[in-house]
């Protein structure tokens, strides 16, 4: 499930604009998912959570480089590693390594490959939006079967405000193909990862905001408070019963009075909102 033909891009804040509001769909049922109104607490996960299995797993293509490429990665390792190198000497070192490489041996990749996602999983958060609150399969999936709410963002407040950089992302039939550097750099690569997934979850429509650390990311790490101001909704689930939506409404805090609240409503087999005890 590879493809090559995708776009490599460095989503940069000073160069993006978010939507005019993101959404992230939430179960009242889980304590955890509360702390989105009453704590005003989003949470950057680990890939290593996510239900697609694979989402930031699509493996490095080792298998794909040629002797010629092979020669060149280890010629810019050499760059790297021994700033103090001669040409001639560069070139033995890659000479060298090129010959005895372990890049080629399966048992060795699928071994490295482990360890680096095991890394990656754990340097790197992400906290999946949606620029659309009435997609119904996302109330499905992510809320409880209609039975949870959703919270809406000013998206342009929340990324600048949170995290390492963010952007759409991009859905296809196949993933793309990931390179080892240098031809892909490492934030290539990262982008690639997280940026990229298989068309069976267009539905999601996602935009996501990532966090990178080059170290663990505690769990207390990922969770990161948002500014009151960001807060523009909340959207209450179409099957949620009466006594959870008081519960709901009477948790949030007073610095999160302006919010509008709304209700999911079923109208011949359409979801619609509407504002929050509207007859």
């Amino acid at each position: 499930m590879i493809t090559e033909s995708i776009r490599a891009e460095v989503i940069d804040k000073k160069d993006f604009k978010m939507p005019h509001t993101l959404y992230k769909y939430r179960d009242w049922n889980d304590d955890h998912h509360k702390r989105l109104i009453t704590n005003r607490e989003v949470y950057f996960a680990s890939p290593a959570r996510f239900k697609d299995e694979f989402d930031c797993k699509n493996p490095t293509r080792w298998d794909l480089l040629t002797d010629e490429e092979i020669l060149n990665k280890y010629y810019q390792d050499s760059l790297r590693k021994h700033p103090e190198y001669t040409i001639e000497q560069r070139m033995d070192f890659a000479v060298y390594w090129a010959n005895n490489t372990l890049v080629t041996d399966k048992d060795f990749v699928a071994k490295q490959e482990k360890e680096t996602f095991e890394k990656f999983h754990d340097f790197v958060g992400v906290l999946s939006l949606t620029e659309h609150p009435k997609e119904f399969k996302m109330w499905e999936e992510y809320s409880n079967a209609h039975t949870g709410f959703c919270v809406g963002f000013d998206g342009q407040l929340t990324f600048d405000g949170i995290g390492t950089g963010g952007g759409p992302v991009q859905y296809g039939k196949e993933l793309p193909i990931i390179h080892p550097s240098p031809k892909h750099s490492f934030m290539e690569q990262t982008i690639l990862q997280i940026f990229n997934k298989l068309e069976f979850w267009g539905f999601e429509k996602e935009y996501r905001i990532y966090m990178f650390r080059n170290g663990h990311l505690s769990d207390e790490d990922r969770k990161v408070a948002i500014a009151p101001s960001a807060f523009k909704e909340i959207i209450l689930g179409a099957l949620m019963p009466q006594d959870v939506e008081q519960q709901l409404v009477n948790s949030i805090p007073e610095e999160l009075n302006h919010i509008k609240i709304r209700k999911a409503h079923f109208e011949n087999d359409v979801l619609l909102l509407k504002n929050y005890l509207e007859n």
